[in-house]
This record gives structure tokens, sequence and C-alpha cells, in this order.
């Protein structure tokens, strides 16, 4: 058995010991690895590798995916650091992600006269805070920058009618 015949075709037979034959690829195997790579690529992109400076302050990759980190404020952690992101399974939480699958626009966020040029604005959506300086230009999600748009409209419309601004007599007896 062990014997090989001559009349066997050459590709029926077996290879020869001095050329290995070439493991075949199995392709449930091929198409599992693929998948995972995907995955790891697409876990790579939501969360983007942890640096550190020399000072071993934590370091944060400019990127677009998580572009509202930067405006993110929480107790007792650094603001925009990682340990800033809403708790998992919050409200704010899925805010956030849902802040993060709109388009984008960018707006000038004014800031009055007299006000302090330190002074920051403020927007909070179901618990997710954002906090921005005023007087620049900033990216936001679509939602966050029309809550934003109408209160500067708002608060335009207050001042031409003379409801505040002019009198802080006046405004205090308004609210």
């Amino acid at each position: 058995m062990g014997n090989q015949n001559a009349e066997e075709p050459a590709a029926l037979t077996p290879a020869s010991p001095t050329t290995p034959a070439a493991p075949k690829d199995d392709p449930k195997e091929a198409k599992a690895n693929s998948e995972a790579k995907a995955v790891k690529r697409a876990e790579e992109a939501k969360e983007p590798a942890k640096l550190e400076s020399e000072e071993g302050k934590d370091l944060e990759p400019a990127e677009k995916g998580d572009y509202l980190r930067k405006y993110q404020i929480r107790k007792n952690t650094k603001p925009g650091s990682i340990q800033s992101d809403p708790p998992a399974g919050s409200k704010a939480a899925v805010m956030k992600a849902h802040l993060l699958a709109q388009p984008t626009k960018t707006i000038l966020i004014n800031r009055p006269d007299g006000e302090d040029k330190n002074s920051v604005g403020t927007v909070n959506l179901d618990g997710y805070r954002l906090d921005f300086k005023k007087d620049s230009y900033h990216e936001f999600p679509e939602q966050v920058a029309d809550v934003i748009m109408d209160s500067q409209g708002q608060t335009r419309i207050a001042l031409l009618q003379g409801q505040i601004g002019q009198d802080k007599a006046k405004e205090n007896a308004l609210s």
C-alpha cells in the first residue's frame, strides 16, 4: 500500500518529502480572521490609543471620532479627558452617542458686551453637558448647534425689545 504505482497520475501523487505541501487556507478561518481584524480596526477607531507625555500627563490624539470630548466636564476628572466620558449605559452616554452620529455645524458663539472674556457657555442635553468658550468658532452636532443658535436668537430679540441689557432694575423685576 505504501508503494506508489507508476500508473497513478501525477496530480494524485503525494508531495515529495523535500517540498512540503503548502497548507490550505480554510475559508471559514480566513473569514473569521478578516472579521476579527475589522472589529479590531473599528474598536481602535472608537477608542484612540492612550498616549502619555514626558510628565506622565494623559494626552489625547486629535481625531474626528470623539470631537465632543474636549467640551466635556465631569466632577473629579480632568476636563476633556477619557475619565470625563459619561458612565456607560447612562442617559448622558446614550445622548453622546446620538450626538456623535449627527452631522456637524460650525458656529460662532457670541459673548455679549460687558461679559467676562473667560466666560463659558453650557448646553445640557439629557444630562450630557458641554462647556465651551464664548467669542470663538466651534464645531458641534446639529442638535447642539440648533440649541445654541436658538438661545442666541432669543437673547438678540430680548436685547432689541429692551427687556435685557439696558436697565438692571427692570431686568431684575422681569425675573
